[in-house]
């Protein structure tokens, strides 16, 4: 049995409202400084992350560390991706 999927166009996808406050200034006027804050942001949490993991952090933690320092990341590679996507010759 095939199932058809329907997805919102184009068009309606523009429409959509933004879910956050980052998408929102990623998409407006201001992307590039929008984008650079984040990105200041999340460099400050890798830094302090990777201190703690420097340091002994007791082995139950060390996991959680771990995944937020991944998950930071990879959200400095996804705003990084998205800015070259955007702007090839700038980013």
């Amino acid at each position: 049995m095939k199932t058809n999927l329907i997805l919102p166009s184009a068009l309606e996808q523009s429409q959509m409202p933004a879910l956050s406050e980052l998408e929102a200034g990623l998409a407006g006027p201001a992307a590039a400084e929008v984008r650079a804050a984040a990105l200041a942001r999340i460099g400050a949490l890798e830094l302090r992350l990777k201190q703690t993991l420097d340091r002994v952090v007791p082995s139950k933690d060390f996991s959680q560390y771990s995944e937020l320092l991944a998950a930071c990341q990879a959200s400095r590679e996804v705003l990084q991706i998205v800015a070259r996507a955007t702007n090839p010759a700038g980013a």
